[in-house]
């Protein structure tokens, strides 16, 4: 029985691993495909920003 739950333990523990190695890729490529257009959409909100600002 105790050698059962810690087959259980090890195999929840390796799909957190598998989980989290998906999730990192994921936002590796989220950030590469879109971090240009995300870098500009946030530039062009601080200049409009800053510009009102100043007004």
């Amino acid at each position: 029985m105790k050698a059962t739950v810690k087959s259980q333990k090890g195999a929840s523990m390796v799909e957190y691993a598998i989980l989290v190695a998906i999730i990192a890729v994921a936002a590796v490529a989220g950030v590469t495909t879109f971090g240009d257009k995300i870098k500009t959409a946030f530039t062009t909100v601080g200049t409009k920003v800053t510009t009102e600002a100043n007004k």
